[in-house]
């Protein structure tokens, strides 16, 4: 058996040439080099974290960029475990970018209910996630492939702490597929690369505590994400 190592695997090649194993490697995405060199984010604005760097990693970004009041965009995935979830320090992501499966593993590592016993429609999940006491600062997107992305911010709540008409309306759809799909690898990141980015130029730092969540400057950034062709200078919203 021959091995060789890259930056972030292991690639384990058989004797036979037709047969091949990956195992994986957490490489320089497990580096704790960052908490060894630097104590915050000085010049940033906006941090976005995804749970592919080491757990302890990400606690120590988040409490750092809320002390330098710095917008937090967590998207866990792979999910958390469902003692990370309960001990999880919710309140410091300003927003949570989940898909619709991701939404369910999270309900159901808060609640530990069975999957039989989950509720039947993504907007009244939606609705319960917001509920939970963990996560009511916190504003919440989920992604729905086709279906496009539902969004509830904290700051559409009533004073009585209840969400106020609940969604962006209708889920935001996504554009029309023209033609048949390639390759969906690297549609979720590009998303939220596109989300973060609506962020910083809609709301700066305001994007992380207070300020306007006016749901049409939301719904401007998510049709940017799900519904544009290119990269557009300007959408119009209706």
């Amino acid at each position: 058996m021959e091995r060789t190592v890259s930056v972030s695997r292991y690639t384990l090649a058989h004797a036979s040439a037709t047969h091949r194993s990956l195992v994986l490697h957490a490489g320089a995405n497990h580096s704790d080099l960052h908490e060894q060199r630097t104590s915050g984010f000085p010049t940033c604005t906006h941090l976005l974290l995804q749970n592919e760097i080491r757990f302890e990693s990400t606690l120590r970004s988040l409490e750092k960029a809320c002390e330098e009041g710095i917008c937090t965009v967590f998207n866990p995935s792979p999910m958390l475990s469902s003692h990370q979830v309960k001990s999880f320090p919710w309140e410091k992501v300003s927003w949570l970018l989940i898909n619709e499966g991701e939404a369910k593993e999270l309900y159901k590592g808060f609640t530990g209910i069975k999957d039989d016993r989950l509720p039947p429609f993504v907007e009244i999940l939606a609705t319960e996630l917001t509920e939970i006491e963990q996560l009511k600062k916190t504003n919440i997107l989920i992604t729905l492939g086709a279906k496009g992305v539902l969004a509830l911010a904290a700051a559409w709540r009533t004073p009585e702490g209840r969400l106020s008409s609940g969604f962006i309306g209708t889920p935001v759809p996504a554009a029309t597929l023209e033609g048949d799909f390639r390759d969906t690898t690297g549609a979720g990141d590009c998303f939220t690369g596109y989300f973060v980015a609506g962020l910083m130029e809609e709301f700066g730092r305001e994007a992380a505590y207070g300020g306007d969540k006016g749901k049409e400057r939301v719904e401007k950034i998510l049709r940017v994400c799900c519904q544009v062709r290119g990269q557009p200078s300007e959408v119009v919203v209706d």
